[in-house]
């Protein structure tokens, strides 16, 4: 059986023409996903011959091997329209033997047909906000369909979506045997699970992602920062934040204070340094606040940036991985959203364990926020912290919410099909 793992990872994507791609690039929720969903095959299906897509690293994993992604077009319109020409002569291929395809197009084309499992590791970017990543996958799920493999998207968060896009993903996202969505779902006499039988409510794949080890606890109460800044909240708006957050906190609580780092690169503009330098010069020079170092190694990174997580008492993040990171390790968590992208993926988060209770764990920023608004859920979180961690520690302990750990592929003669061996959710 070949499996073939798509994420986007192994670097910066390729094909942007005014963007430089940056050095030793490293989104950690990505390789986490993708890490996580390697060990869970090489567990449950060693015999499974893997093989992942990459930008530009190459892993050096055991029975793992890598191919480059296909180079999507990422100009403007041409990123949308090149999926019809392109499918069509797939269709062409397939049924009539007439090849039209481009050198490139055609390797790219008998990869897949080389492949009997076609997975999607997770993400968010199937969105109207990444459109070359969208046309991309939706390629990928129409021409595994029509070359007869089976593909399975987990742990997806889908939309916001233009008009057209959403016409053309929903449509396409039906061919897939099994879609993953990273929020609950009602599907009980729901029209939704009528027209979409093949979507389920799933964990981010990442939060069965196991490091090694845990990360040593400080005596100190520990709180972990992961911010990022985001379209119209730029470095000097976060930074603003993130300092008086911490300033606010160490007034009523002895706390040191880490850094959690999810982008790592060699160019400084891009990696998470460059925001942890920037916060430690505008606090006092004897203020107790660190950056976590990580391995350079993309695959002990990922589970040193975990561990590091595990560590803290409390994490305050922005990053969607942050908050699956902190919750799958038992840490409590107060999730910042800029909008709707991320409002969305914190909510599906949250949800499975907090229900209707999610808004106390859950802050949306606005340009006009003080951080005075924002100081009151801190403190709830902070005043009742060890009933927040058991209630994740049960949750964890007890949970048969569907994720990869309790994600099955059964393998008859022609016939491969995946389902959830506990399908029940709780929620605490």
């Amino acid at each position: 059986m070949k499996v073939l793992l798509i994420g986007d990872i192994g670097g910066f994507p390729q094909g942007y023409a005014h963007i430089k791609p940056p050095v030793n690039y490293t989104h950690i929720g990505d390789e986490a996903m993708m890490l996580a969903t390697y060990h869970w095959y090489t567990h449950s299906f060693p015999q499974f011959a893997l093989t992942t897509l990459s930008w530009k690293h190459i892993y050096r994993l055991p029975s793992l091997r890598t191919q480059y992604h296909f180079v999507w077009p990422t100009e403007k319109l041409i990123n949308r329209l090149y999926f019809f020409p392109f499918l069509i002569k797939l269709i062409l291929w397939k049924h009539l033997q007439i090849n039209h395809f481009s050198s490139k197009e055609y390797k790219f084309v008998k990869l897949i047909d080389l492949q009997d499992v076609i997975h999607f590791t997770g993400g968010g970017n199937l969105t109207s906000l990444y459109p070359s990543w969208l046309y991309y996958s939706l390629f990928v799920i129409s021409a595994g369909r029509i070359l007869g493999k089976k593909v399975v998207l987990a742990s997806q968060t889908v939309g916001p979506f233009k008009p057209i896009d959403a016409l053309t993903f929903w449509l396409i996202v039906r061919a897939a045997h099994y879609v993953g969505l990273r929020k609950p779902l009602n599907l009980q006499k729901s029209l939704f699970s009528r027209w979409f039988p093949n979507m389920k409510p799933m964990l981010d794949s990442a939060y069965s992602y196991t490091p090694t080890k845990r990360g040593q606890s400080s005596p100190i109460f520990r709180i972990g920062i992961s911010i990022h800044s985001w379209k119209n909240f730029n470095d000097d708006y976060i930074v603003r934040l993130a300092t008086s957050i911490m300033k606010s906190i160490s007034v009523t609580e002895h706390c040191e204070v880490i850094y959690i780092p999810h982008i790592l690169s060699s160019n400084k503009d891009m990696d998470d340094y460059r925001l942890y330098v920037k916060m430690k010069q505008k606090l006092p020079k004897n203020f107790p606040f660190h950056y976590g170092s990580v391995s350079k190694n993309r695959e002990k990174s990922v589970a040193e940036v975990k561990s590091l997580t595990s560590s803290c008492d409390l994490v305050l993040t922005t990053r969607y991985h942050g908050v699956i990171f902190a919750l799958s390790t038992d840490v409590p968590v107060i999730a910042l959203s800029y909008d709707s992208y991320y409002t969305a993926k914190h909510r599906g988060a949250l949800s499975f364990i907090y229900g209707k209770n999610l808004s106390h764990y859950l802050i949306r920023l606005k340009k006009n926020t003080p951080y005075d608004d924002i100081m009151p859920k801190i403190t709830c979180v902070l005043k009742n912290i060890r009933k927040e961690k058991e209630i994740l520690r049960r949750y964890n302990q007890n949970s048969s919410t569907p994720s990869l750990k309790n994600l099955t592929i059964e393998v008859q003669p022609n016939v491969i099909s995946s389902r959830f061996m506990q399908p029940a959710i709780r929620t605490i």
